[in-house]
């Protein structure tokens, strides 16, 4: 909120909750041309629930007083959130934002027919939130870098023992039939050739800067080394369009 003040030039209260009395009577006194942030709905177990009732039960608190719903949190889009699905529904207009149509636009008009060679990078912590757009990118970009913690179940997949580094055991199949489909579809996947292994993510600094082959138990794949880096490169610089989603380590820890 402050920081939000200072990009409006303008005073910018912090609600003390999402909903509820006393956030309704801060919205009932807000003056024309006046802004208001609510504080994190996230705080709410609602908001994340399984049960379609107790999300559509707390979209309809979230939207209570309001008149137009913009959803330009591109980034959650894909979630079954409770702000994502049921609030638009709830809201009396609800719309799409200026970034929103911007991803929208590339994703779709963009890539309708990329220049090549077309390039996607896929990072991040889970296969799991990207299991769906690594199939469906299969047949459509030229090269698939995957890195991040992906990598590291991609790696066990192909069955290399990645020690205490983080892996999705449960999607170990689904690895095995991205690897062995990438093929049969045209597409080259490029996977880390190297890590930066550590003990944990708080350790300030790397056990191993480089290291290629299993990992050691108790130490960790942290991020691509610096072998990767070359070879990633070395595919993008030949690239006429990339999509990038994620980072290809633990970015949080310099």
């Amino acid at each position: 909120a402050a920081h939000l003040s200072g990009l409006l030039g303008m005073n910018v209260p912090l609600a003390p909750d999402c909903h509820g009395a006393e956030v309704q009577a801060k919205k009932d006194g807000l003056k024309p041309g006046g802004v208001l942030m609510l504080e994190n709905l996230r705080y709410h177990k609602a908001e994340t629930s399984k049960d379609a009732a107790e999300r559509e039960a707390f979209a309809k608190l979230l939207v209570a007083g309001m008149d137009v719903y913009v959803s330009d949190a591109f980034g959650v889009a894909h979630r079954p959130n409770a702000s994502v699905t049921e609030a638009p529904k709830a809201a009396p207009i609800a719309c799409a934002g200026f970034l929103m149509e911007k991803e929208y636009n590339f994703l779709q008009v963009n890539l309708a027919k990329p220049a090549r060679p077309y390039v996607a990078v896929s990072g991040g912590s889970k296969v799991s939130s990207k299991l769906g757009s690594l199939k469906n990118l299969l047949g459509k970009v030229d090269h698939l870098i995957i890195g991040g913690a992906m990598a590291n179940t991609f790696r066990l997949a192909q069955g290399i023992d990645m020690g205490d580094s983080l892996v999705e055991r449960e999607l170990l199949d689904e690895a095995r039939a991205i690897l062995e489909a990438a093929p049969d579809n045209n597409t080259h996947l490029h996977l880390p050739v190297d890590f930066v292994l550590a003990k944990g993510l708080k350790d300030t600094a790397a056990a191993v800067a480089s290291h290629t082959g299993p990992v050691p138990a108790g130490l960790m794949a942290l991020d691509i080394g610096p072998k990767s880096v070359l070879v990633f490169a070395e595919v993008l610089k030949r690239a006429k369009t990339v999509v990038w989603n994620g980072p290809m380590g633990a970015c949080e820890n310099p």
